[in-house]
Parts: C-alpha cells; sequence; structure tokens
C-alpha cells in the first residue's frame, strides 16, 4: 500500500494576477495583430478639426469590403487544421522552491525489466530545472494496472496525479469527480492553464471529446497538432509471408489459411496472438462481422456487441481456430494485449496486436537463427474484398493518448496546472516531443528539430525505450507526429496508413462520451453481472466448453438480466451528447 508520498513546501514565485495580466496582455496583442493584418487601415480623424462637409459626391465603396473577424473569434491556438503552442509568456520558474507530485503510470509490460532506468532521463530533469515542479512516479505494468488501481482507490491512499483514469475506474469520470476521487478540472483549467481553456473554447468538437456526460473536464489530455493517426494494429512476420509465397491477408478466410499456413510450414505454436479475454482490444477482427465486445452505434442506434448475431459468427471462428491449434492453447494465460517480444523472434507467434512504437523493439531478441526476421503491419481484417471495417479506432482525433486526472489528495494544484500550462507552450512542447537540445534533438538545416542517434541509433536500448527516457511520454503537450518521422524506421511510419486503410470509426461510440452520475448507480448495478457473464461465455465458446449451439441460450440470459435497460442508458447518453 502507498504512504503519503511528498511534503509539498513551496511558495509561488510569481503572484496570479501578475500570471494572467501578462498572458491577457500577450492575447489582446496577438489579436490586435492578426486582425490588423486583415482589415483595411483608414487615416484618423483629426481630434482638433471638425469635419469638412464634402463638397463632392462621396467615392463609391469597394464592391467588397473586407469582413472584420471579432477578436473573440480569431483563433490563436487552434487554427481548424492544427493546434499550435504558443510561445511560453509565464515567468520561470513557477515557484521559488521545488514542489514535487506524485503520478500514478502504467507502462507496457514489455518494458517492466527497464522501466526503473527509463523514466528518470534528461527531459525531466529539464521540466523541473525549467519550473521547479518535479514528478515521482509509482509505475506498473498495464496488464495490473486495473488491479492495482481498485486497490489504491478503495484505500484511498493514491498520488497526486491518476493517469488514463477512464480505463481503470468502471463507474466512470463522472462518478470519479461525485465520489471525490478526482477534481472537475474546469476550474482547474480556467484558472491555471489557459492555453488548454482556449483550445476548448475555439474547437467544439475537442469541447466535446474532453467534457463528460455530466458536463465536467475529468482530466488534462495530450493535444494533437494534426488529427492523429492510429497506433495500433495487427503485424505479421513479413518473412514468413515471403518464404511461403502468400499475399497479404486482407479478408478472415485468407487470414485463416495464412496462420494455417505458419503452423504447418513454420512450426508457429500460437500463430495468432489471442489474450485471455478472447478478442483484441481494436476490434480489429471482431469488426470483420460487424460487431464488437462492448456497446457501439449504428446509424445512431446503440447496441451491445456480444449479444448481435456476429458475435456468435466470431465466436464460430475463433472456436475454430483454437480446435485447428491456430491459437495457444491456453491462450487465457496471456494477460497483455502484446505478446513477449522474444517469443515473437523466435518464431512462436505469427500474428499478433501490437503498438507501433513497440514494433522495433522485437528486433532487439535477433539472433544467427533468426537474422531474417521481417515484420509488417496489415490491415483490418473484413469479411470480404471491398469490405470497410467500421470499428477503426485512435485515429482523426485532436486529444488522446495520456490523460492526467489530478486526485483530490493533492493538496496544492495550482503549481502543477501551471507547469502543464507551460507544457504546451511551444518550448514546452518541444521538451515534450524530442526532449533537450543537443542531447536527443538537433535543428536541421532549415531550423526544423530532428531527434538524432541518442534516439534512432542508441547502442544500449531499443528507439521506443530511448523515446521513453529521453522525451516526456507520460505527460500532456501538443504532440508533433513528425517527431516519429526520423525516429521510426519506414515500417513503422508505413503502419498507420495500413491499418487505416480499409476501416473507418463509423460504428464506434463518440471518444467524449461518458457514464453519467445520474444513471451510473442502476447501469452498474445491471451491467456489472452481465459484464462478468459475457466474459466467462466468450472464452468458454471459444474453447468449446459451451457450444456454440448454446449461444441463443446465452443472449436470452444476458437480455433478462437487464440488458436492454443499459442499452436504452447509453442511446440517452448518446443523443444526449450530441446536443450538449
Amino acid at each position: 500500500m502507498l504512504s503519503k508520498y511528498i511534503i509539498r513546501t513551496a511558495a509561488l514565485a510569481l503572484s496570479l494576477l501578475l500570471l494572467f495580466s501578462t498572458l491577457g496582455a500577450c492575447t489582446s496583442k496577438s489579436v490586435e495583430e492578426d486582425v490588423s493584418e486583415s482589415t483595411p487601415v483608414t487615416e484618423p480623424v483629426s481630434e482638433t478639426e471638425p469635419e469638412a462637409e464634402p463638397e463632392t459626391e462621396p467615392a463609391e465603396l469597394p464592391e467588397e469590403v473586407p469582413e472584420t473577424v471579432p477578436e473573440e473569434t480569431v483563433p490563436l491556438v487552434f487554427t481548424g487544421t492544427e493546434i499550435i503552442a504558443p510561445p511560453n509568456t509565464m515567468e520561470l520558474p513557477l515557484c521559488e522552491e521545488v514542489v514535487t507530485y506524485d503520478l500514478f503510470f502504467s507502462f507496457p509490460p514489455p518494458l517492466a525489466e527497464m522501466i526503473d532506468s527509463l523514466l528518470y532521463g534528461p527531459a525531466l530533469e529539464e521540466l523541473t530545472n525549467r519550473t521547479n515542479v518535479s514528478i515521482e512516479f509509482y509505475a506498473v505494468s498495464a496488464a495490473v494496472a486495473s488491479e492495482r488501481y481498485s486497490i489504491m482507490l478503495a484505500s484511498g491512499d493514491y498520488p497526486d496525479i491518476l493517469q488514463d483514469l477512464s480505463a481503470n475506474y468502471s463507474p466512470g469520470l463522472d462518478q470519479a469527480i461525485a465520489d471525490g476521487i478526482i477534481y472537475n478540472h474546469t476550474d482547474l483549467i480556467n484558472d491555471y492553464i489557459p492555453i488548454y481553456a482556449e483550445v476548448l473554447a475555439a474547437s467544439e468538437d475537442i469541447r466535446l471529446a474532453l467534457t463528460t456526460t455530466d458536463g465536467n473536464i475529468a482530466g488534462i489530455t495530450r493535444l494533437y497538432k494534426e488529427p492523429s493517426r492510429t497506433k495500433l494494429g495487427n503485424i505479421i512476420r513479413q518473412d514468413w509471408l515471403d518464404d511461403l509465397g502468400l499475399e497479404t491477408p486482407n479478408t478472415v478466410a485468407e487470414l485463416t489459411d495464412v496462420l494455417q499456413a505458419f503452423k504447418t510450414e513454420k512450426g508457429a505454436t500460437e500463430p495468432y496472438y489471442l489474450n485471455y479475454l478472447g478478442y483484441s482490444s481494436n476490434f480489429s477482427i471482431t469488426g470483420a462481422f460487424e460487431t464488437t465486445y462492448t456497446f457501439y452505434q449504428e446509424n445512431g442506434t446503440v447496441k451491445f456487441g456480444p449479444i448481435e448475431p456476429g458475435m456468435k459468427e466470431y465466436l464460430e471462428t475463433m472456436h475454430q481456430w483454437y480446435v485447428d491449434g491456430l491459437v495457444s492453447p491456453d491462450y487465457f494465460s496471456n494477460i497483455s494485449n502484446y505478446p513477449n517480444s522474444g517469443n515473437v523472434a523466435n518464431g512462436s507467434i505469427g500474428v499478433f496486436l501490437q503498438e507501433d512504437s513497440l514494433l522495433e523493439d522485437i528486433y532487439n531478441y535477433v539472433t544467427e537463427d533468426n537474422k531474417n526476421l521481417k515484420l509488417a503491419a496489415i490491415p483490418s481484417t473484413i469479411m470480404n474484398e471491398g469490405d470497410i471495417n467500421h470499428f477503426g479506432s485512435g485515429y482523426g482525433d485532436w486529444t488522446g493518448g495520456t490523460t492526467w486526472s489530478i486526485s483530490s489528495n493533492c493538496e496544492d494544484p495550482e503549481p502543477l496546472c501551471k507547469a502543464i500550462n507551460y507544457l504546451f507552450t511551444a518550448e514546452g512542447s518541444l521538451l515534450g516531443n524530442y526532449g533537450v537540445e543537443g542531447v536527443s534533438w538537433n535543428y536541421d538545416e532549415d531550423g526544423v528539430p530532428r531527434v538524432n542517434e541518442t534516439i534512432t541509433n542508441n547502442p544500449e536500448i531499443g528507439n521506443n525505450e530511448a523515446q521513453l527516457k529521453y522525451t516526456l511520454p507520460f505527460a500532456p503537450f501538443v504532440e508533433d507526429y513528425a517527431r516519429f518521422l526520423t525516429g521510426y524506421t519506414q515500417a513503422q511510419i508505413d503502419a498507420p496508413i495500413i491499418w487505416q486503410s480499409n476501416s473507418d470509426k463509423a460504428y464506434t461510440l463518440p471518444t467524449g462520451l461518458s457514464m453519467s452520475t445520474v444513471y451510473s448507480d442502476e447501469y452498474n448495478s445491471i451491467y456489472n453481472d452481465i459484464s462478468t457473464l459475457v466474459s466467462e461465455n466468450i472464452n468458454k465458446f471459444i474453447t468449446g466448453e459451451a457450444d456454440i449451439s448454446e449461444f441463443d441460450s446465452f443472449v436470452e440470459q444476458v437480455t433478462e438480466m437487464g440488458i436492454d435497460r443499459c442499452i436504452e442508458i447509453w442511446q440517452i447518453l448518446l443523443d444526449e451528447y450530441k446536443n450538449k
């Protein structure tokens, strides 16, 4: 159990009034400059001489008069096509003495052995030097994050910052606010994080995505300079495909044939890596059957994937894969979404879910025996050529990834919030994206920041580990996707394009949709038992413990337990979301 972490002794170096006066002056100046560039300038009327009556007919006005843009609508940070981190106007450091905050941070399981050596790098040290705000980590593997969250929250003894709480607190973010676990961040943002507030005010789409159903802001989320690309999808042993003369599989049938060939011709013991849930977290295969493992919407109508006909077809296919040895016989022991990198490199696995950032780490396990290893992304699986997988995720968004929720145990959030505001400035985001100049990046001849060999060719750690150590991957800032282009291999650069090539997000629920406190007690009292039943039965159908002929009885049982009311609640929330 965690102890009480940090004694905070800092005093503010600059008064809040002076800070916002400075910011306000800067904002006004920017607005005036923008308007002056687009508005005709006329000669001022003399204050000492009365205006003379015209002796001739007045000149005709031009046919088109340039429209003056009202100051309040001039975009300063959000332009509509990109988010521009503004210059820093805050006096640094933010505090006279160092103030320390602790952060609950989860990391991909493959990094477990080296995480302690990666978290405290030069970028984090530089952030502390500049701001006098320091971050300490309580880091756990993502495989056990939910369990650790449950223990912490039940005890009431948890850190100042809870990262990605939404994925680990089933009652929802509004309930986390109502339960006193985290702040409603609306006032914190308006008072101390003006850059973030400006983006929320400038973009309705971003505001909707970041506002909970009850109208709260439950954390500070990373913003993207440009709409995001997906970072997660299926990877295949391309060297095996090439050796066997096989084409990249697109359909379920093609993928089945490829997996069978990997088993018989390449000796793969787990041709497809399936985790203990019985499905992948990015819908890469379930979407081919036009369903998913949770709630979704089709043309505005909410549905529950596990009881749809497509789920029965998916489970029939996965059961056949299980019988044919195309997934591991003990797949339910795979507690992570991602396989062990060594198992991929040694030839046990042929197709698996992976993040683009982690792809190159597998090459660290290349030896003389597997020196021809080659990995490549494959598109989301579809049923028939020409189909679209409507359950894509993680792209086309302005926000996502890291979210910091400031907990109620944070006694003095003001310095922390000001440090977050600094991270959304141009120099703060540069530190977050690239790290320290001269250490992990340099300007090129065109004045563009480029990561150097500390990231791309580090003799001690791989690319992803170097990104973790030398930048601020755990922090919110304005993320510039270009930072990956010099640090990524061509396969990593190509992966998002391939994953998005035959999928869209037409059936997914909006990112900002969350359970309302109005319905949370009723919903959880119904759905918690349903969720348990669904999880158990998915694996029973896959392994054959339950025959697929019992699927209709399973649907009846879920219906009797009240799933229709859960669907109705999500429908109400979806309709309200559209009108927020």
